[in-house]
Protein backbone atom coordinates (compact mmCIF):
# COMPACT_ATOMS: atom_id res chain seq x y z
CA UNK A 1 0.00 0.00 0.00
CA UNK A 2 1.27 3.47 -0.87
CA UNK A 3 2.23 5.89 1.85
CA UNK A 4 -0.67 8.34 2.08
CA UNK A 5 0.88 10.41 4.83
CA UNK A 6 1.01 14.14 4.46
CA UNK A 7 3.88 16.12 5.89
CA UNK A 8 3.41 19.82 6.57
CA UNK A 9 6.12 22.18 7.76
CA UNK A 10 5.90 25.92 8.14
CA UNK A 11 8.34 28.75 8.64
CA UNK A 12 8.18 32.51 8.71
CA UNK A 13 10.41 34.14 6.08
CA UNK A 14 10.32 37.91 6.35
CA UNK A 15 6.65 38.90 5.94
CA UNK A 16 5.60 35.58 4.37
CA UNK A 17 4.59 32.39 6.14
CA UNK A 18 5.79 29.46 4.00
CA UNK A 19 3.98 26.13 4.30
CA UNK A 20 5.90 23.24 2.73
CA UNK A 21 3.73 20.24 1.91
CA UNK A 22 4.97 16.76 1.01
CA UNK A 23 3.10 13.59 0.05
CA UNK A 24 -0.42 13.15 -1.27
CA UNK A 25 -3.35 15.46 -0.55
CA UNK A 26 -6.50 13.37 -0.72
CA UNK A 27 -9.70 12.62 1.17
CA UNK A 28 -7.77 10.90 3.99
CA UNK A 29 -5.94 14.08 4.97
CA UNK A 30 -7.56 17.05 3.19
CA UNK A 31 -9.48 18.08 6.33
CA UNK A 32 -6.22 18.31 8.29
CA UNK A 33 -4.59 20.25 5.44
CA UNK A 34 -7.55 22.65 5.26
CA UNK A 35 -7.52 23.18 9.02
CA UNK A 36 -3.78 23.89 9.11
CA UNK A 37 -3.94 26.30 6.19
CA UNK A 38 -7.04 28.21 7.25
CA UNK A 39 -5.76 28.22 10.84
CA UNK A 40 -2.72 30.23 9.73
CA UNK A 41 -5.00 32.81 8.13
CA UNK A 42 -7.35 32.90 11.11
CA UNK A 43 -4.34 33.45 13.37
CA UNK A 44 -3.50 36.56 11.40
CA UNK A 45 -1.02 35.52 8.71
CA UNK A 46 -1.09 38.26 6.05
CA UNK A 47 0.78 36.33 3.33
CA UNK A 48 0.98 32.55 2.98
CA UNK A 49 3.02 30.74 0.34
CA UNK A 50 2.18 27.05 -0.08
CA UNK A 51 5.18 25.18 -1.50
CA UNK A 52 3.80 22.15 -3.35
CA UNK A 53 7.17 21.01 -4.75
CA UNK A 54 7.08 17.72 -2.85
CA UNK A 55 3.38 16.98 -3.36
CA UNK A 56 3.06 13.76 -5.35
CA UNK A 57 -0.67 13.84 -6.07
CA UNK A 58 -3.70 15.96 -5.40
CA UNK A 59 -7.32 14.79 -5.54
CA UNK A 60 -10.48 16.88 -5.72
CA UNK A 61 -10.41 16.99 -1.90
CA UNK A 62 -6.99 18.66 -2.12
CA UNK A 63 -8.22 21.19 -4.65
CA UNK A 64 -11.19 21.93 -2.40
CA UNK A 65 -8.82 22.58 0.52
CA UNK A 66 -6.88 25.10 -1.57
CA UNK A 67 -10.09 26.81 -2.70
CA UNK A 68 -11.37 27.05 0.89
CA UNK A 69 -8.04 28.53 1.99
CA UNK A 70 -8.06 31.03 -0.91
CA UNK A 71 -11.56 32.14 0.11
CA UNK A 72 -10.43 32.47 3.74
CA UNK A 73 -7.48 34.62 2.61
CA UNK A 74 -9.76 36.82 0.50
CA UNK A 75 -12.15 37.33 3.44
CA UNK A 76 -9.24 38.53 5.58
CA UNK A 77 -7.58 40.64 2.86
CA UNK A 78 -4.59 38.32 3.11
CA UNK A 79 -2.56 36.88 0.26
CA UNK A 80 -2.29 33.17 -0.51
CA UNK A 81 -0.15 31.79 -3.32
CA UNK A 82 1.24 28.46 -4.47
CA UNK A 83 4.73 27.68 -5.72
CA UNK A 84 7.05 24.97 -7.03
CA UNK A 85 4.31 22.79 -8.49
CA UNK A 86 5.77 19.67 -10.12
CA UNK A 87 4.94 18.98 -13.79
CA UNK A 88 2.70 16.03 -12.82
CA UNK A 89 0.70 18.07 -10.31
CA UNK A 90 0.61 21.04 -12.71
CA UNK A 91 -1.04 18.70 -15.22
CA UNK A 92 -3.75 17.92 -12.64
CA UNK A 93 -4.36 21.66 -12.16
CA UNK A 94 -4.66 22.05 -15.95
CA UNK A 95 -6.99 19.05 -16.39
CA UNK A 96 -9.27 20.32 -13.62
CA UNK A 97 -9.25 23.90 -14.92
CA UNK A 98 -7.78 25.14 -11.65
CA UNK A 99 -4.77 27.17 -12.85
CA UNK A 100 -6.68 30.44 -13.02
CA UNK A 101 -8.10 30.12 -9.50
CA UNK A 102 -4.75 30.52 -7.76
CA UNK A 103 -1.75 32.80 -7.81
CA UNK A 104 1.05 30.40 -8.78
CA UNK A 105 4.78 31.08 -8.79
CA UNK A 106 7.40 28.86 -10.41
CA UNK A 107 9.78 28.88 -7.45
CA UNK A 108 9.73 29.66 -3.75
CA UNK A 109 11.98 32.67 -4.35
CA UNK A 110 9.56 34.10 -6.94
CA UNK A 111 6.70 33.54 -4.51
CA UNK A 112 8.48 35.29 -1.66
CA UNK A 113 9.24 38.26 -3.91
CA UNK A 114 5.70 38.32 -5.33
CA UNK A 115 4.00 38.32 -1.94
CA UNK A 116 5.99 41.21 -0.43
Amino acid sequence: MADTSLKIDQQQLDQVLVMTVAGRIDSSNAAEFTARLTGLLTAGARAVLVDLGRVLYLTSAGFRALIVATDAADQRSAKLALCSISPDVQELFEMCGMLDLFQIFGTREEGLSGLH
